[in-house]
């Protein structure tokens, strides 16, 4: 009857749009993800930082994905960080470091926004304002704390995030927090090599140098073949007057890599 023959043409037009708009989802959703992969694939290819910028930023455009802006905060992050090494900035580079600043947070916040439950986005979103907090920014330093303060919350056991609010408070000046901090890195992931040469780091800061010998050992043991341990430790152990052990850390790096 008519009533049912309604129903049944409704019922088909629904599934007949279902099935379009998922093919189109489907569809936009592998050319991001070629778009994506393809931009990345460039680096490697010495593409400028803008044009492998401005692919990902059209995978997202095409796919609205936190793991798209996510990416963009990363670069934008690295160029904050490569115009907080210039001594007197320019102009011109102030203006860069202000676009950079304010494309990184906004993409931090869209990846945010997308996905709150994934604890890299609110990890790179506080990278981003850690990077602020190292221009002197007010305010920065606090929501860079939230910021891995969530993360960590969301993945207690990941000790990356630990190690980069260790960063942020030795930034702050707060070398104890940073130690407690890279240490409870450490007792999560005792291979964790960058959190021990950072508690190295630390050791030398604070002045006491055999302690950061004792730690470098320890990262060498983990790395026995990396020449850049050996240089290290042959760096501390001249700082300490120990030169014989200087020369034979120095020349075991040379010999795992000649350009030592």
């Amino acid at each position: 009857d008519r009533r049912t023959g309604f129903v049944l043409v409704a019922a088909i037009m629904v599934i007949i749009i279902g099935s379009v708009t998922a093919m189109y989802m489907a569809g936009r959703h592998y050319a991001a993800s070629f778009v994506f992969a393809q931009s990345l694939a460039q680096i490697s290819e010495g593409t400028s930082l803008d044009e492998v910028e401005a692919g990902i930023s059209n995978a997202y455009n095409l796919y609205q994905s936190d793991v798209y802006a996510r990416q963009v905060a990363q670069y934008q992050i690295a160029r904050m960080n490569a115009l907080l090494q210039v001594a007197e900035p320019t102009t011109e580079q102030q203006q860069q470091f202000q676009s950079a600043v304010a494309n990184g947070v906004n993409a931090a916040q869209v990846a945010v926004s997308q996905d709150g439950s994934d604890a890299a986005n609110h990890a790179v979103l506080g990278a981003v304002y850690s990077a602020v907090a190292a221009a002197g920014i007010e305010g920065a330093y606090d929501r860079a704390k939230e910021a891995f303060a969530e993360a960590r919350a969301l993945a207690p056991n990941n000790p990356a995030y630990l190690f980069a609010e260790a960063r942020l408070e030795s930034q702050n000046g707060d070398l104890e927090a940073a130690r407690a901090l890279i240490e409870e890195a450490i007792r999560l992931r005792p291979r964790f090599t960058e959190a021990v040469f950072f508690l190295s780091q630390l050791d030398v800061a604070a002045g006491d140098i055999p302690a950061a010998i004792e730690t470098t050992l320890a990262t060498v043991r983990l790395e026995p073949n990396n020449p850049t341990r050996y240089y290290q430790l042959g760096v501390l152990y001249s700082s300490n007057e120990q030169l014989t052990e200087s020369i034979a850390a120095f020349e075991r790096a040379v010999e795992l890599d000649a350009n030592f």
